[in-house]
């Protein structure tokens, strides 16, 4: 009998014992109703985690309901989109219980003429069971995909008063498969917090032997990673060491929820179709996305417990032995495999069944499809093929680890923004204009809560800065911002003819989220610090002010300079900022480029006149911009402020994927993934290298491969001016796991290691002792011994005079204030001090 379209209903449940990739899978249950059935009988669809089924559906007063559960206190994603080259308009309504969950404006997107419709992120205040009902808009026909995706908490927070002997609580939701850290740190002084207890949902008490770590003579304890065997509410208990009363700080970090793209763990809860009149021929597509996840057809990767025998796994599936990996993991293949089938029904179906099959043997640990993995796709922003910058730094790759994180923000301090570019819309916080003085900010007043640049014939440079980092995403027009989801913090600091040393460190201490003169704070406090801005004169205001924001945790990013010397510019040239020069397309140093000893990372910066790589496109970095007769549009800029900004946005993702990394181990991870350029190792024109974010985020998350590799920041270890403690950044670039430091040893007495133990990543502080030493400059070495070898530091030092000093001549200058010119001068001795004459001068004096 021949099958015909009919109205049907079914369940529709998203299965699976293990994650696929061992962490997580896409909970991306996309269907359409179009299930083909027998004469008088509705067909079940099971399909496995991250498959989608799609078909034909008529929107004329139908709608589709696809009911799924979640934990409460999850968000979830729910995008309903028009296949390519239909017309159908297709909205969701999310019920509970038919009534619809109020859904703010700021989480609803509609684009493409209306083919697609988008919650995002709304918070589920129930376990389920919820309703997302699908109805068309206009009467249209046409195929649609339905897309929900569950995100979980990743961080959870908790300040305690524990009472003599009390133990408190802290709850977080978990699925089973994810693995949480946790951090819990004691105010004060007194004694050592006792071990915590974790338990899970069932009441059991989870075995954390080995597992804590006490620091701070016990007053700090950090905990994990812990996995996490059962889905719902973890209770962490924490209890006092002794009598009194404890501050105590609780930060829970998990796993699974910090993935990139909306990743979830296994077992995402079930989904319920039902509907009506559907038309059209439906089919099985794999994976989440069949554009980019796919898997060779007819093959199963499957790893054994220690001495079981692959052979009889494989006679068990009627598979073939294709490979084998020394670490336990075998590549079978089914006889009536196509290796060129990718991606297809019959190779769908397939392949599921044997690695269902796979799964259900006891001999076998785990087992997974043998996905095909192809390079990534970039974003759809018209412009984004000129873009030559964001891939040259990698910065596609790390965007499949993670986008970002909306809830923090970095500070681009820099000549404002204008707001009302639409490639900025919704990506920026207030922000706040310490331009104090009314002929420099053209607004009319002093400082204010209005950081927009008032001179559109300056190129609104800030504006340019910040596109950079944060223009809207993916979204079809313009360019593409290097952070998918942050907010930025737009700080205007520069007017007409420049920003002052006390605006500038105003703006760093109200972005770092410290005391400052307009008596504010920001809606959120900086991650990163980005100053495309500089000077040759050093001022300890604003190095003060950096100090005070670094000290805070802040990563603090400047520009090197465009005057093409050797000349140090500041705040560049402060240890505490990552000082950055620029590079063209093809990786050489950019001609107008400043470089200097105080150099960290290169990035690109472009040169706009150039085309170097003969693609028809100047080399210029593209961004956003307000054009005084166009207004809102893209040009291309190029200057250390250009490349400024991509390590801003480096920083920003390290930080997302691993919040709790100390500023001084962001930096490690930066430099210790770039790619080495001119000579081998550090250089003044290049720092440590050209900028790697994927590298970056792989030594982070301690995902790199190969041989275990110790690397310290900053090597050489400089102690300026009245610098007395400097922090040294350990972390491992290679694979094989932490790296333990056994011992830190200095050749000099003035050198004082203090720590001198740690497992990477650390910080290892060092201190000098300056007194009794005579004025000039001092070399040594810190011999720094690891389980994976030894490394020695050089150490630079440098004693100032601070007492009296014997004169016997100086010098009499009279020098213009504003331009900083030398009019004229004379030597003064001891014998003509009571008397002298400055003659000729110029008039204009």
């Amino acid at each position: 009998m021949a099958p015909r379209w009919r109205n049907a209903s079914g369940c529709l449940s998203v299965v699976g014992e293990r994650n696929l990739n061992q962490t997580s899978v896409t909970l991306a249950v996309v269907l359409l109703l179009g299930v083909a059935v027998e004469e008088g009988g509705a067909q079940d669809a099971v399909l496995a985690a991250g498959e989608r089924f799609q078909g034909k559906v008529a929107f004329v007063s139908d709608e589709d309901r696809v009911a799924f559960s979640t934990l409460e206190g999850a968000r979830v994603t729910v995008r309903a989109a028009a296949l390519p080259g239909e017309k159908v308009r297709p909205r969701v309504v999310l019920t509970v219980g038919g009534e619809p969950i109020a859904v703010p404006k700021a989480r609803t997107k509609v684009g493409g003429h209306g083919k697609w419709h988008k919650l995002k992120r709304v918070p589920v205040a129930t376990a389920g069971p919820i309703e997302a009902v699908v109805v068309g808009n206009g009467g249209k026909l046409g195929s649609y995909e339905l897309t929900i995706e569950e995100f979980l908490p990743s961080t959870v927070k908790a300040k305690l008063a524990l009472a003599s002997e009390a133990a408190v609580d802290v709850p977080f939701l978990a699925r089973a498969g994810a693995t949480a850290t946790a951090v819990i740190a004691a105010k004060g002084k007194g004694p050592s917090l006792a071990s915590p207890v974790l338990r899970a949902p069932s009441g059991e008490s989870l075995d954390l032997t080995g597992l804590v770590l006490p620091l701070s003579d016990g007053r700090r304890l950090e905990i994990g990673p812990v996995p996490l065997p059962e889905t719902g509410t973890y209770v962490l208990e924490v209890a006092p060491g002794g009598a009194g009363k404890e501050k105590v700080k609780v930060r829970v970090e998990l796993s699974h929820a910090t993935l990139a793209g909306g990743l979830v763990v296994e077992d995402p809860g079930h989904a319920t179709v039902s509907g009506s009149l559907t038309l059209g021929d439906g089919s099985w597509l794999p994976g989440a996305d069949a554009s980019s996840q796919s898997f060779a057809d007819g093959e199963v990767l499957v790893r054994l417990a220690p001495g079981d025998d692959a052979a009889a796994v494989a006679a068990a599936l009627g598979a073939a032995i294709v490979g084998r990996a020394p670490n336990g993991w075998v590549r079978l293949r089914s006889p009536d495999a196509m290796p060129h089938a990718l991606g297809s029904p019959g190779s769908a179906r397939r392949t599921a069944g044997l690695v269902t099959r796979a799964r259900a043997l006891d001999r076998v640990v785990e087992a997974q499809p043998n996905h095909v993995r192809t390079s990534f796709a970039p974003p759809s922003d018209a412009m984004y093929p000129e873009q030559w910058d964001f891939p040259r730094c990698r910065m596609e790759e790390a965007w499949a680890v993670t986008t970002g994180d909306a809830s923090r923000c970095v500070a681009v301090l820099d000549t404002g923004v204008r707001a009302e570019h639409p490639d900025l819309a919704g990506r920026l916080h207030a922000g706040y204009d310490f331009v104090d003085e009314p002929w420099n900010a053209g607004d009319g007043n002093g400082i204010d809560g209005d950081p927009r640049d008032e001179f559109l014939s300056l190129g609104t440079h800030g504006t340019h800065v910040i596109g950079t980092i944060a223009a809207g995403f993916d979204n079809g027009v313009g360019v593409a911002g290097a952070v998918p989801d942050v907010k930025v913090l737009p700080v205007r600091v520069l007017g007409v003819l420049g920003g002052t040393d006390f605006d500038i460190a105003q703006g760093v201490l109200y972005a770092a989220g410290l005391p400052n003169v307009s008596g504010k704070l920001p809606p959120v406090t900086a991650d990163v610090i980005n100053m495309s801005l500089g000077g040759p004169n050093p001022s300890e205001i604003l190095h003060q002010a950096i100090r005070d924001a670094v000290d805070a945790g802040v990563i603090v990013i400047a520009a090197a300079g465009n005057a093409g010397t050797t000349k140090p510019y500041y705040p560049a040239a402060y240890p505490e900022v990552v000082a950055v020069t620029a590079t063209n397309v093809l990786d050489d140093l950019a001609d107008y480029s400043s470089t200097g000893v105080h150099v960290d990372l290169c990035a690109p910066g472009g040169e706009k006149l150039k085309d170097l790589d003969q693609n028809g496109h100047l080399d210029g970095i593209v961004s956003t911009i307000v054009h005084p007769q166009l207004g809102p549009t893209y040009a291309q800029k190029s200057g250390t402020s250009m490349a400024a900004p991509h390590v801003a946005a480096a920083a920003f993702l390290v930080r997302a994927a691993v919040p709790d990394l100390p500023e001084p181990l962001v930096r490690a991870v930066l430099a210790a993934a770039a790619v080495d350029l001119g000579e081998p190792g550090p250089d003044p024109q290049f720092g440590v290298g050209r900028l790697d974010v994927a590298g970056a985020l792989d030594v982070a998350l301690g995902n790199a491969t190969g041989p275990a590799e110790p690397f310290l920041h900053e090597v050489p270890l400089r102690f300026a001016g009245h610098q007395s403690d400097r922090p040294l950044a350990l972390v491992n670039r290679g694979g094989g796991g932490p790296i333990a430091v056994t011992a830190v040893t200095a050749d000099a007495p003035w050198l004082i290691p203090v720590q001198t133990t740690g497992t990477s990543p650390c910080v290892l502080d060092v201190r000098v002792e300056k007194a009794g030493l005579a004025p000039g400059a001092y070399a040594a070495s810190l011999t720094v011994e690891t389980t994976a070898g030894d490394l020695t530091v050089p150490v630079e030092m440098e004693v100032s005079f601070d007492g009296p000093v014997p004169i016997s001549r100086v010098f009499v200058l009279a020098v213009d204030v504003v331009t900083g010119k030398v009019a004229g001068g004379v030597a003064v001795t001891e014998e003509t001090a009571d008397s002298f004459t400055l003659d000729p001068l110029p008039a204009w004096l």
